[in-house]
């Protein structure tokens, strides 16, 4: 437990009285009597230190023993906790004594420094003082209330036993995982002299662990390692001149240190060394080279080169394409452990690909990396069971996969979650919740969530139905660079909906949409330009906008594409095309395209070609094709006349809104 440390100021104090009948931790007296340092800053800074321990240790004791409401012993404890924070304010008083000097901000960080550095800094100074102020009654209970072995000091002397104490703390092998203890032990060793602690030194300062980042000095000490043919160092230093880190980068010598590493069958630096020479990085590009490296890491224990092969495998990318080589050595990577290959592995064994297809299979690999909070699995494995994709359907259990993973703070699963939650499926339908992980979601700038909010706000049945909400989270899908939702607002104001109806903002953000590729965008500006609607009509441009909807390939922008064809309407005439482009898009089943058609043909009065494509039109409910079939009943073209069924389009077509059908009843009416 960190506490603050609060120091009674009196100019004399006398040590608090404490029973040791009670309670025997070693009295300040014994520590200002017994630790000394070299000279008298450093005895003060030490005694600091010595003093803040056993505080420490009474902090905890009284903790420990609010359990066994022993008021008693508690208070004695308190009384020794005041003791030593008495002395320490007495010690600090010596040292202002020493210096001589003014307290200064700067005096009191430096007196933090000396003292810390013992406290914080110091192999075994917590240990060297139990053993050399507590007695033999004191030291039991400290062992037997706090867990450490009594075994915890180790021989300082002994470079290998310091580096695999420090080894022991980074893994947290039968001990806490500690980077600061790690970082110490590694450091004593380093300076000893071991190569091992060296390059574990140097790692540390590389990736920041407990030390502050400086690649500086983790190039000092991978240097330092790599003299003693450190083949782990001589990687490292190919990765720091491979990205310039602490060094200018270059290319030569990261290949020279990786290869060094490579020679001495490190793994990391045959991956590396393959990698140079699958990129030409450093060295000649060889696919030949790259492989046989790859290959003896992958032997080593690489997982990224058992991978990386598996990939080179699956994609033939410089070896011939072999999906059951692929397999195996995805297979290895997935056994070593590595998530992204167990989610490949499982791909496999859904698709049959290099391997037998087997459904259990892969949801075993999917959990196994899934375990690993591997955010494509969970998503994979989720909708196998929510689909029944190879298994029984199962809404429940994919609703509690998807939400394990969504609590991770992924926002695709919270999304998914979301939606979950909306539509009811494998849990109760819950509209507060589901807004509830959409924001989640869209507030790590998920730009799908963005859309479901704003979707549900502009759509909502209920009262929370707002439209300044759904226009701002449009606007923000929008700003994350979602097409969607700028051809959505554009929509909102060309036709009004909910908002006052606006063709310059509706151009503004079918401009934005189109820009970064929305078909139905580009569709809205061909339209706008067709119409004049906010800009100044021109069918020429209207042809292109339609082209480039055409193009991703966008139905309406097709068909206008081809009546302009046909009529030579922004673009030069071509009846030909237009019919092909026509043919093409009514055969696909697109009731416009049957509909125009139908009139063409019964244009040029063959009406049984226009039957047959308004018979599919109408299928579809499609009012036009409605009223012309009514016309054709009305006047008995290519069926027999029926004023009945003439009547009976017309209605259905003029529900619909077609004035033609409204007309015609008129004129049947009367």
């Amino acid at each position: 437990m960190k506490a603050i440390i609060i120091f009674v100021f009196m100019s004399n104090f006398l040590y608090a009285q404490v029973n040791s009948k009670l309670y025997d931790m070693p009295t300040a007296e014994n520590v200002l009597k017994n630790v000394k340092g070299t000279d008298n800053i450093d005895t003060y800074a030490k005694q600091r230190a010595a003093l803040y321990v056993l505080w420490d240790i009474a902090m905890s004791e009284i903790e420990k023993n609010y359990r066994y409401k022993n008021k008693p012993i508690e208070k004695v404890i308190s009384a020794q906790k005041e003791e030593y924070n008495q002395a320490m304010y007495s010690v600090y008083k010596k040292y202002l004594a020493e210096i001589n000097g003014p307290e200064t901000q700067a005096v009191k960080d430096q007196w933090q420094n000396l003292w810390k550095n013992y406290k914080y800094h110091t192999l075994n100074f917590k240990e060297d003082l139990i053993e050399k102020l507590f007695n033999a009654k004191a030291k039991k209970r400290y062992y037997e209330l706090n867990g450490y072995p009594r075994s915890s000091k180790i021989d300082l002397s002994d470079a290998e036993v310091v580096y695999k104490k420090g080894k022991q703390y980074f893994n947290g092998e039968n001990v806490k995982q500690s980077n600061e203890k790690a970082f110490l032990y590694f450091k004593k060793s380093a300076e000893m002299g071991h190569p091992d602690g060296q390059y574990a030194l140097g790692y540390m300062y590389a990736t920041g662990s407990y030390i502050k980042q400086d690649y500086n000095e983790a190039l000092k000490w991978f240097r330092k390692a790599e003299a003693q043919k450190n083949a782990k160092a001589m990687n490292s230093l190919g990765y720091l001149y491979s990205n310039g880190l602490g060094v200018e980068k270059d290319e030569k010598m990261a290949f020279h240190y990786f290869k060094k590493s490579a020679d001495l069958k490190n793994a990391d630096g045959q991956y590396n060394l393959g990698w140079c020479y699958t990129n030409g990085f450093g060295t000649e590009k060889s696919i030949e080279e790259a492989i046989k490296y790859h290959e003896l890491a992958a032997e080593n224990g690489n997982t990224l080169a058992s991978f990386n092969l598996g990939a080179m495998y699956e994609n033939g990318s410089g070896v011939t394409k072999d999906e059951t080589k692929a397999f195996q050595y995805y297979l290895k990577a997935a056994n070593l452990g590595y998530a992204e290959a167990q989610n490949k592995v499982g791909v496999m064994y859904g698709d049959g690909v290099g391997v037998k297809k087997n459904v259990e299979k892969t949801i075993e690999w999917f959990t196994k990396a899934a375990n690993q909070n591997h955010i494509t699995s969970i998503y994979m494995l989720g909708n196998m069971y929510l689909e029944g994709h190879g298994v029984e359907k199962n809404e429940t259990r994919a609703f509690n996969i998807f939400l394990n993973g969504a609590q991770l703070g992924n926002p695709i699963l919270q999304n998914k979650v979301g939606e979950l939650y909306m539509f009811g499926k494998g849990t109760k339908e819950d509209r507060y919740e589901s807004l509830r992980w959409w924001k989640k979601a869209a507030d790590q700038n998920f730009k799908d969530a963005c859309i479901n909010l704003a979707i549900y706000y502009e759509t909502s049945n209920y009262s929370d139905k707002n439209i300044t909400k759904a226009i701002e989270w449009y606007t923000k899908a929008g700003d994350l660079g979602d097409a969607y939702a700028f051809m959505k607002l554009g929509e909102m104001y060309l036709y009004g909906n909910d908002v006052e109806r606006d063709f310059n903002k509706a151009l503004t953000q079918f401009e934005k949409g189109a820009a970064l590729g929305d078909k139905k965008a580009l569709f809205h500006l061909g339209t706008m330009y067709s119409k004049g609607l906010g800009v100044e009509k021109s069918d020429q441009k209207s042809f292109e906008y339609y082209q480039k909807s055409a193009k991703l390939g966008h139905e309406m922008a097709q068909f206008n594409i081809a009546l302009m064809e046909y009529d030579g309407i922004g673009t030069q005439k071509n009846q030909s095309n237009a019919m092909a482009r026509l043919k093409s898009l009514a055969e696909n089943g697109q009731a416009e395209a049957q509909t125009f058609l139908a009139r063409i043909y019964g244009s040029k009065m063959k009406y049984e070609e226009s039957y047959n494509w308004l018979i599919r039109a109408v299928e579809q409910n499609n009012a036009d094709a409605q009223e012309l079939l009514g016309f054709m009943y009305e006047k008995g073209l290519y069926v027999q006349k029926d004023i009945k069924k003439a009547i009976d389009y017309y209605i259905k077509a003029a529900k619909q809104g077609n004035k033609t059908a409204e007309e015609a009843l008129d004129r049947l009416s009367n």
